[in-house]
C-alpha cells in the first residue's frame, strides 16, 4: 500500500495530464484511507479514516468535474496546451479552475475544508501520519501549483484577494486551535493546517520569489513534519505513552537525544533562526511585501506569535520541568543516524539555502515560465 501511494504521489507531483492526475489522486487517496484505518482496536483510527473517506470522495468528485470543464475549454488533457488555448469565452475555464482548486483545498486541509485532517492525523498510526504530513502535503499541493499560470491568466486580482483571505483564516485558525490542544499529535495536526495557510499566502503572490519560496517551504515542511511525527512514533513504543502534553515534562532527563531532536523540529516549525523554517517564512513575508499585501503579512506575523505559545510550551516542559515518567527506550543506530541527519538538515538548509535553492529555480521556471 505504501509503495502504491508513493507511486501515485510521484505521478501527482510531476504530471500535466488531467487523466493521469485523476488516476494518481485516486491511488494516493485510497491508500491513505486504508493506512489511516490500520491502527488495530482503535476507534479513533476508524473514525478518522471514515471522515477522510467521505470528504476525500467529495474532494475527488470536485477535482474531477473541474478537470472535465478544463478539458471542454481547451480540448486537451494537457494543462500546458490548455494554457495556450485562445478562446474568448472563459466561463468553462473559470468554472473548471474553481472546482479543481476546491477539490484540492479539501485534500490540503484549507479552512473551512479541514474537518477530516485532525481526526485522520490523530487516528492513523504515527509513522503513517508522518508520511501523510510530508509526502501527502507535497503531492496534493503540486497540482495547485501547476494550474497557477491558468489562474493568473484568468482572474489574477480576484485570485490574489480570495487566496489571501483563505490563507489568513487558515493560518490563524490552525494556530489558535493548536494552542488549546492537550494531545501533541492533534496539536501538530492543527499546526499542519496552519502551515497550509502559510503556503497559500506564498501562492497568492505573483512574484517568482514567492513561488520559489512555496516550493522550498513544501520541501522544508515535509522534513520538519516527518521528523516531529517520527519522534512521537518512537516515544509511543513505550506502551504507557499517550502523547499528552504533560508527558513531555523533563523528557531531557530520560531521552536527551529525542528531546533535542524534537526541540529543533519545533523551533524550525516556529521559524526560529538559523533553522530552515525561519528562512522560508522570511521569503514568504518578503514576497507579500513585494505585492503590497501588508495586511496579510501583519496578520501572519500575529499568527506566528500565537504559535509561539504551543511550540515553546513543549520546549519548556522538556528542558525546564521535572520529569513526568521514566522511559526505557532503546533507539537503534539507524534511528539515531536518520534523525540526526534530518535535524542537521533543518539547520544546514537554513544557513546554506543555495544547496537546495539552485535545484528549485529550474522547477519554478518549468512550472511558471519565469
Amino acid at each position: 500500500i505504501l509503495a502504491f501511494s508513493l507511486f501515485g504521489a510521484m505521478i501527482l507531483s510531476s504530471s500535466y495530464n488531467l487523466l493521469l492526475i485523476y488516476i494518481a489522486l485516486e491511488a494516493v487517496s485510497v491508500s491513505f484511507y486504508i493506512m489511516t484505518a490500520l491502527q488495530k482496536g482503535d476507534f479513533n483510527s476508524k473514525e478518522g479514516a471514515f471522515k477522510y473517506l467521505i470528504l476525500g470522495g467529495l474532494s475527488i468528485a470536485l477535482a474531477s468535474y473541474g478537470a472535465v470543464f478544463l478539458y471542454l475549454y481547451g480540448g486537451s488533457m494537457d494543462l500546458r496546451q490548455i494554457l495556450h488555448t485562445d478562446a474568448s469565452e472563459k466561463k468553462l475555464l473559470i468554472l473548471g479552475l474553481i472546482l479543481f482548486l476546491f477539490g484540492f483545498a479539501i485534500k490540503i486541509g484549507v479552512v473551512p475544508f479541514h474537518f477530516w485532517l485532525p481526526d485522520a492525523y490523530q487516528g492513523a498510526p504515527t509513522p503513517i501520519t508522518a508520511y501523510m504530513a510530508s509526502v501527502g502535503k507535497i503531492a496534493f499541493f503540486a497540482p495547485v501549483l501547476r494550474v497557477m499560470p491558468l489562474v493568473q491568466e484568468s482572474f489574477h486580482q480576484t485570485w490574489v484577494l480570495t487566496l489571501s483571505v483563505l490563507a489568513v483564516i487558515t493560518f490563524l485558525y490552525g494556530n489558535i486551535t493548536a494552542l488549546v490542544q492537550k494531545d501533541v499529535k492533534r496539536m501538530l495536526a492543527y499546526s499542519s493546517i496552519a502551515h497550509s495557510g502559510f503556503i497559500l499566502a506564498g501562492i497568492a503572490v505573483a512574484e517568482t520569489i514567492g513561488l520559489k519560496a512555496v516550493i522550498y517551504f513544501l520541501l522544508a515542511y515535509s522534513l520538519m513534519g516527518m521528523l516531529s511525527f517520527l519522534v512521537l512514533a518512537v516515544l509511543e513504543r513505550d506502551g504507557r505513552w499517550e502523547n499528552r502534553i504533560e508527558e513531555f515534562s523533563g523528557l531531557r532527563y530520560s531521552q536527551p537525544f529525542l528531546a533535542s531532536v524534537f526541540a529543533v523540529s519545533l523551533f524550525s516549525l516556529l521559524g526560529v533562526p538559523p533553522t530552515v523554517g525561519f528562512l522560508v517564512k522570511a521569503l514568504v513575508f518578503m514576497s507579500l511585501s513585494f505585492e503590497a499585501l501588508w495586511w496579510v503579512a501583519i496578520l501572519m506575523i500575529g499568527g506566528v506569535g500565537i504559535s509561539t505559545g504551543y511550540y515553546l510550551r513543549l520546549v519548556v516542559l522538556m528542558f525546564m520541568k521535572e520529569k513526568e515518567k521514566d522511559l526505557t527506550l532503546n533507539l537503534t543506530g539507524f534511528e539515531k543516524l536518520s534523525m540526526a541527519i534530518m535535524t542537521l538538515s533543518l539547520i544546514v538548509l537554513g544557513i546554506l539555502p543555495m544547496i537546495l535553492w539552485n535545484y528549485i529555480s529550474p522547477i519554478s521556471e518549468m512550472l511558471f515560465g519565469r
